[in-house]
C-alpha cells in the first residue's frame, strides 16, 4: 500500500489495529537495485542493453516518485523496437518523445506516454470517443484534496456498449481486465501514470470531477438500497431533482444509477401526494378556526395553485421552481424563483455548513406576525411540506418574538468565509448581515436612510461559474465601500440582492416586475445574456421607473435607454476585431457565418460584423434598392434550425471556397458550437488537408462550462472578450487575483466588468449621500452626468466613462482577441491573441 493512503486505513480502528501489528515497510529501490530490475530479468530471456543505455534510461528517471510506472511503460515500448534481442540506444531514442532542449529526462517518458494514449485515442471514431471519454474517467478515483488514482469499474456500470470498447482499449495496452471474487468482469487503468500524464484524460477528469464526487456519493446510497431493501436511502428532495436533472442530461453516463433515481421519482411522487393531503386537512382546519392575515389566507386558499404554480415543474425541466409560460405561447418553462440578501441559500451544490446555519440565523428577523410570503413559497417550493406546517404552527401558536439583530448571522458567515474563501457568496451574505445589523442601529437613532440595496441578476443554476465571477467582483467593491472608515458609523452600509432569472427571457420579465416593486433596491446590475438583458429592459426604462441599470455581461448594441449603461463596449466593437484579422492578417476575402436567428446578440454581431466585413469587400453583394452591402444570404447560415447538420460544415465551406468560420451562438445555442468544433477539428488533423479551417467563436462560447464540455475539440478555436488590464497597470487586478486565485491564473473578465459596474453605482451614491436622498431618480442623474468618472485607481484598471450612444458604453473599454488553448496538463485556458 502506497504511503500517502496510510491516513486512510488509520481512521477505520478495525483495520488500522491490524495494520499496525502486520505492516511492513518497503523502502524505495537505489540505483543498483533499479539497475538490476531493468537488467535481470532481460538478461534470463536473453535479451541484453546496449553499453550505457540502463544508465542512459536510469539519468532520466532519477529515482523520481511516480517513475516506476512511467519506466515500465517506456520499457514495453522499447521493446517492441528491439533487433534480434538487443535493446539499442536509438530505438530508446525513437521511442522518448524529447522536450524542446533536447533533453529527454522524465519528462520525455510523460510525453511519450501521452503521445502514446493522444495516437491510440485518435484512431477510434468519433462516436467511439465520446465513449471512451466515458470509460476512462470512470477509471479515476477522483476527490477535492486528495490525489486522483485509479479505480476498479465493472462492466455493469460501464455497460455492455462500452465494455467492447473496453476489449480494444486492452489491446492497445492502455487498461487491464479482470474479474472480482463475484464473477463480475472488471477493468482498470494500465499504468496510474497515465492519469497523472496524459493531458486530454486530466482535462476530462478536471471537466467531471464534481459529477463523479457526486456519483460516487450516489452509488453510496444505491448500494445501501439494494443490500438493504430499505426507502430511507432513496434520494429524495433536492437530492432527487439534483439525479434527475442529470438524468436528463447524461443519460450515457448514469445508466447504470437509472433504476435507482427512476424508483425514488415514484417513492416521491406517492410521498408528496400523500403530505400534499396532510396540508390541505390541516390548513382547512385552520381555516375553520382562525383568521389569518391576507396573505397567509390567500397562501392557504390558492394551495392547489401554488402548488401548480411554484412546487410541480415538469421532470424533464430538471430542477423544482416556478413554472412560468413564455411569450405568445402555450408552453411553460421552469426556474428558480431566487431573490435573496441571505434569506436563502444560492447554489443547490453549496455544502458550507456555517453558510448555511447563517442563512437560518439571517431569516429570523421576522416576528412571526410579519412572516414573509417568500419564505413560506420556498418551503413549498423546496417540497418541505414539514417545515410548511412548522411556519403556520409559529403563526398560530407562538407569540410574536422581539427582532434579532445580525450579529449571530455575522459570526456564521465569518466562519463560512474561513472554510472557503474561493466563494463569493458567503462574503455577500456577511456583507448584508453587517448592513442589516447597520440599518437597526441607524434606525434606533432615528436616521431616515438606514440601508443601501443594490440587485445582482444573473443565471445562477446553469452557468454557476459565470454567476461566481460577477459575484467576486460585486463583492469586492460591496466590501471596498462598507469597510471605508472614512465614512463614519451614521452612514447606511451596502447590501447585494441577488436574483436569479437562468437566463429565461420570461423569467427576466417576472424578476425586473418584482425588484421595480421593491422601492428598497436603487439599482440593478445584470443581466447575464443580451436575450434576457434585453427583455428585462423594457420594464426597467418604463418612463414612471426609470431604474438604472448597469450591465457588465451584455454586448448587444441594440440594447438601450437613458437609464442604461454598460462596462463593456456593445458588439459593433467586438466585430471590428474579428473582420479587421480576417481581412488584413489571414488575406480572407469569404467568410461563412453561423448564428443563431431566435438571438438578439447573435444577430446584431452577424448584422456588426457584416457591416464591417463589406466595406470594400468583393464578397459581399450590394442591395441597390437601398444600397446596403451585405455578405451574401447561402455564406450565412441559421444554426437555431431544427434541420441543421454540423456534419455538413466542412462541405459548406468547401461549397463557398472559405477557410474560415463564424460560430456567433447565444447561449442557448453552444452546444451546436461544440458540435461544429468536433467536425472542424476532424477535418483539421487529417494530413491531406493542408488549408486548415480557422473558426472564431464570439463571448458565448467562451462559457467556462461550455469549454469544459467542449474538451478537447475546442482546442485552437478564437474568441473577441472584453480586455482585462494588466496585473502591472492595475493595483486591483494584482490585487484581486492573489485573493482568490492565490496567484495561479488571472481572474476572468466578468470579474473585472462587474467589479466596475459596482463601483459605478458606488460612485454615484458618494456624490449624493451627504446632500441627497439616495433613490434611484437620484443616482440616475448622476449616472447621467456628463461629469460622471470612475477613475483609473478606483476602477479594476482603466477609467470608467460612458459612452454617448443609446447603450451607454464604457468608453475605455476595449476587446481582445483570445485563443482557447490546453496547457501542458491538459487543462484549457486562454491566451492573449489570436
Amino acid at each position: 500500500m502506497r504511503i500517502d493512503f496510510y491516513g486512510n486505513v488509520l481512521s477505520y480502528p478495525p483495520f488500522a489495529d491490524t495494520f499496525r501489528s502486520n505492516a511492513i515497510t518497503i523502502r524505495s529501490m537505489n540505483r543498483r537495485e533499479l539497475k538490476d530490475v531493468i537488467e535481470k530479468p532481460a538478461n534470463q530471456m536473453g535479451v541484453t542493453f546496449e553499453p550505457g543505455l540502463v544508465d542512459h534510461i536510469l539519468d532520466d528517471v532519477k529515482n523520481q516518485t511516480g517513475s516506476l510506472p512511467l519506466l515500465e511503460f517506456v520499457l514495453t515500448e522499447l521493446w517492441k523496437q528491439q533487433t534480434s534481442l538487443v535493446l539499442t540506444q536509438k530505438a530508446y531514442e525513437t521511442t522518448i518523445t524529447y522536450d524542446t532542449t533536447g533533453q529527454s529526462t522524465s519528462r520525455g517518458f510523460e510525453r511519450t506516454l501521452a503521445s502514446y494514449a493522444d495516437d491510440v485515442y485518435q484512431k477510434f471514431s468519433y462516436a467511439e470517443q465520446a465513449k471512451i471519454r466515458r470509460v476512462f474517467v470512470q477509471l479515476v478515483q477522483s476527490r477535492e484534496g486528495r490525489e486522483d488514482t485509479k479505480r476498479l469499474a465493472t462492466e455493469e456500470e460501464l455497460g455492455n456498449d462500452s465494455w467492447n470498447l473496453v476489449t480494444k482499449l486492452k489491446k492497445a495496452h492502455l487498461v487491464l481486465t479482470n474479474k472480482n471474487s463475484k464473477g463480475d468482469n472488471t477493468v482498470e487503468i494500465v499504468h496510474e501514470a497515465l492519469i497523472q500524464h496524459w493531458g486530454s484524460l486530466r482535462q476530462w477528469i478536471e471537466a467531471d470531477r464534481v459529477f463523479r464526487a457526486w456519483q460516487e456519493d450516489l452509488r453510496g446510497g444505491m448500494r445501501q438500497w439494494k443490500e438493504n431493501n430499505d426507502e430511507s436511502y432513496l434520494l429524495r428532495g433536492t437530492a432527487l431533482v439534483k439525479a434527475e436533472e442529470l438524468l436528463r442530461e447524461r443519460p450515457e453516463d448514469l445508466d447504470f444509477e437509472s433504476e435507482f433515481i427512476k424508483q425514488s421519482q415514484d417513492t416521491e411522487v406517492v410521498r408528496r401526494k400523500s403530505k400534499t393531503m396532510i396540508v390541505k386537512i390541516t390548513i382547512t382546519g385552520w381555516l375553520a378556526t382562525i383568521v389569518l392575515g391576507t396573505v397567509i389566507s390567500t397562501t392557504l386558499i390558492n394551495n392547489n395553485l401554488l402548488y401548480n404554480e411554484f412546487v410541480y415543474c415538469p421532470q424533464e425541466q430538471g430542477r423544482p421552481g416556478k413554472r412560468i409560460k413564455k411569450e405568445n405561447s402555450e408552453e411553460s418553462v421552469c426556474f428558480r424563483n431566487l431573490i435573496t440578501s441571505g434569506e436563502i441559500g444560492i447554489f443547490l451544490s453549496s455544502t458550507n455548513y456555517h453558510l448555511n446555519k447563517g442563512i437560518e440565523a439571517f431569516r429570523k428577523e421576522n416576528s412571526h406576525e410579519e412572516i414573509k410570503q417568500e419564505h413560506l413559497l420556498t418551503a413549498i417550493k423546496q417540497k418541505d411540506y414539514s417545515e410548511v406546517v412548522n411556519i403556520f404552527q409559529q403563526v398560530i401558536r407562538v407569540k410574536p418574538t422581539k427582532k434579532q439583530d445580525y450579529r449571530e448571522a455575522i459570526t456564521l458567515f465569518e466562519q463560512a468565509v474561513a472554510a472557503d474563501y474561493s466563494d463569493p457568496v458567503p462574503q455577500i451574505f456577511l456583507q448584508n448581515a453587517k448592513a442589516r445589523d447597520r440599518s437597526e442601529n441607524l434606525k434606533s437613532k432615528k436616521i431616515k436612510s438606514t440601508i443601501i440595496k443594490l440587485a445582482v441578476v444573473t443565471s445562477i443554476d446553469y452557468y454557476e461559474k459565470a454567476a461566481n465571477d460577477v459575484f467576486r467582483g460585486v463583492v469586492d467593491a460591496q466590501k471596498k465601500f462598507n469597510e471605508d472608515k472614512n465614512r463614519g458609523k451614521d452612514h447606511p452600509l451596502l447590501e447585494i440582492v441577488i436574483a436569479n432569472d437562468e437566463n429565461q427571457p420570461r423569467a427576466s420579465k417576472e424578476v425586473a416586475q418584482t425588484l421595480i416593486k421593491n422601492e428598497e433596491i436603487v439599482g440593478v446590475i445584470g443581466h447575464h445574456s443580451s436575450e434576457s438583458t434585453g427583455v428585462a429592459q423594457k420594464e426597467y426604462k418604463h418612463e414612471k421607473i426609470k431604474m438604472p441599470v448597469i450591465s457588465s455581461t451584455s454586448s448587444s448594441s441594440k440594447i438601450g435607454g437613458e437609464q442604461f449603461f454598460r462596462t463593456i463596449k456593445g458588439t459593433d466593437e467586438a466585430a471590428k476585431k474579428y473582420s479587421d484579422y480576417i481581412k488584413n492578417t489571414l488575406k480572407y476575402n469569404k467568410v461563412v457565418v453561423f448564428y443563431d436567428k431566435d438571438s438578439e446578440y447573435s444577430k446584431d454581431l452577424t448584422k456588426d460584423f457584416e457591416n464591417e466585413f463589406c466595406k470594400q469587400n468583393e464578397s459581399c453583394k450590394q442591395n441597390k434598392s437601398n444600397k446596403q452591402v451585405e455578405i451574401e444570404e447561402k455564406l450565412k447560415i441559421n444554426l437555431s434550425l431544427p434541420s441543421f447538420n454540423a456534419k455538413e460544415i466542412t462541405k459548406i465551406l468547401k461549397k463557398n471556397g472559405s477557410n474560415a468560420v463564424l460560430v456567433f451562438t447565444s447561449v442557448k445555442t453552444n452546444s451546436v458550437a461544440i458540435e461544429i468544433s468536433k467536425e472542424i477539428y476532424e477535418y483539421n488533423k487529417k494530413k491531406e488537408n493542408s488549408m486548415k479551417i480557422q473558426m472564431f467563436g464570439n463571448m458565448a462560447l467562451s462559457e467556462q462550462e461550455t469549454i469544459a464540455k467542449g474538451g478537447y475539440y475546442v482546442d485552437g478555436i478564437k474568441v473577441v472578450r472584453p480586455c482585462l488590464a494588466s496585473t502591472v497597470n492595475s493595483k486591483y487586478i494584482k490585487k484581486a487575483t492573489e485573493e482568490w486565485t492565490q496567484g495561479e491564473t488571472a481572474i476572468n473578465w466578468r470579474h473585472a466588468t462587474s467589479y466596475d459596474a459596482a463601483q459605478a453605482f458606488i460612485q454615484a451614491i458618494k456624490m449624493i449621500e451627504k446632500s441627497k436622498e439616495i433613490t434611484r431618480e437620484n443616482i440616475l442623474g448622476q449616472l447621467k452626468s456628463t461629469s460622471f468618472l470612475v477613475s483609473q485607481d478606483t476602477s479594476s484598471g482603466e477609467p470608467l466613462k460612458w459612452g454617448s450612444s443609446k447603450d451607454h458604453p464604457n468608453e475605455s473599454a476595449k476587446y481582445c482577441p483570445a485563443k482557447i488553448e490546453k496547457d501542458k496538463f491538459g487543462k484549457t485556458k486562454f491566451t492573449d491573441g489570436f
